[in-house]
């Protein structure tokens, strides 16, 4: 009784894999791949922002959202760096502020 129970959950274990998992692997892993010229862009964009380039370090290990998150980092970061440079021009020169 018990085998026949382990024989239908691995069957039914085979059946998910052949019919849910492996699709939707297929999906996400193409989804990924359309999103790199995208995220390319972006990486150019942080690239001419930043004073220090963002490189591209084992992108074929990371996915493309894990490398687009990544970038808006390194921009937020830049931004309020440069914000903050500003500012202190702007208090240097000025009396009021």
């Amino acid at each position: 009784m018990i085998d026949a129970v382990k024989a239908q959950s691995g069957q039914a274990y085979n059946a998910f894999d052949a019919r849910v998992r492996t699709p939707a692997y297929g999906i996400a892993q193409s989804a990924d791949k359309s999103l790199s010229p995208i995220i390319d862009k972006l990486e150019l964009a942080v690239n001419k922002l930043s004073t220090q380039p963002a490189s591209a370090e084992s992108t074929e290990d990371l996915s493309q959202i894990s490398r687009a998150y990544r970038l808006s980092i390194i921009a937020k970061d830049q931004i309020v760096l440069l914000s903050n440079e500003q500012i202190k021009q702007v208090q240097s020169h000025s009396v009021v502020v």
